[in-house]
C-alpha cells in the first residue's frame, strides 16, 4: 500500500519514511507510528517549524523520532510487590527480554549439546531431518555457529550505536502511566537540541503528539519542562 504523505513534508523525509516501512515484519505498533509521520495533520506545523533552519536534513527528524520511540517501548516496568498481579504482568511483559547477546549464548549453548551426540547417533540425522536433505549435521553445527557469530556482531554494532548517541537515563518511575511518553520527550529533545545546536520544543511536543497519537493532548511546555529537568 501506497504511503501518504501530507503535501508539505519534505522529500529527503519521505524518502527515510519509506524506507523504514519498508523493512520486513516491522512491529505493527511501530509501523503505524511511522505512517503518522507520513500523514498526520500535525506534521505539517512540524515541517513549517523547521523550514527556517537547515534544508535537505530532514530526515534526523525522522530517525529521531524513531528511536525515541523504539527505546521507550523496551521499557520494562518493575515486577509486580502482589503475586496474584505477575501473571497479568507476564502478559504484557518478558521476565528476560530477548536480545542479540541472549540469542549468542543459546545458540552457543545449542551449539554445545549438538555437538555431544556420539557420532554413531548422528547417522540417522539424514533420515529424521524435515527440512532440505542437504542440510547435514556439520552443515546444522556451522549454520547454529554462524547464528551465533551473526548476534555477537549485531550486539557490538547495537551496544556502540547507543554509545555513540549517549541517550538520557530512563525515568525511575518506569511503571508510571506516562514512563515511555516521558522518556520519549527526554530522547527525542535530546537528540534535536544536539543537531539543531538550540532547544527545539515546539517539534518534540508534536513528535510526541504524532507517535503516541494523543490527539493534541500534550502542550510545549510539558517538552519544555523534561528537557530542563534532565
Amino acid at each position: 500500500m501506497p504511503v501518504k504523505f501530507n503535501k508539505g513534508t519534505p522529500p529527503v523525509a519521505r524518502k527515510a519514511i519509506r524506507e523504514f516501512l519498508a523493512i520486513p515484519d516491522l512491529d505493527d505498533a511501530l509501523r503505524d507510528a511511522v505512517e503518522r509521520l507520513a500523514s498526520h495533520p500535525a506534521m505539517s506545523g512540524l515541517w513549517a517549524a523547521v523550514s527556517r533552519g537547515p534544508t535537505g536534513i530532514e530526515d534526523v527528524i525522522i530517525a529521531a523520532a524513531i528511536i525515541a520511540y523504539e527505546k521507550p517501548c523496551s521499557l520494562r516496568p518493575p515486577l509486580p510487590r502482589s503475586r496474584h498481579r505477575l501473571p497479568e504482568y507476564l502478559k504484557q511483559h518478558k521476565l528476560v527480554p530477548t536480545t542479540y547477546a541472549g540469542i549468542a549464548t543459546l545458540a552457543r549453548h545449542l551449539q554445545d549439546k549438538l555437538e555431544e551426540i556420539p557420532s554413531g547417533a548422528r547417522a540417522d540425522w539424514a533420515a529424521a531431518w524435515p527440512g532440505d536433505p542437504a542440510m547435514t549435521f556439520d552443515k546444522l553445527l556451522k549454520a547454529v555457529a554462524s547464528i551465533g557469530a551473526c548476534c555477537d556482531r549485531l550486539d557490538i554494532d547495537a551496544r556502540a550505536l547507543e554509545a555513540a548517541l549517549k541517550l538520557p537515563k530512563p525515568p525511575r518511575r518506569r511503571g508510571a502511566v506516562k514512563a515511555q511518553r516521558t522518556y520519549f520527550g527526554r530522547i527525542v529533545s535530546d537528540l534535536l537540541q544536539r543537531f539543531y545546536g538550540r532547544p527545539v520544543d515546539r517539534v518534540a511536543t508534536i513528535l510526541e503528539d504524532v507517535m503516541f497519537d494523543l490527539g493534541g493532548e500534550i502542550e510545549e511546555t510539558t517538552a519544555r519542562s523534561r528537557r530542563r529537568g534532565q
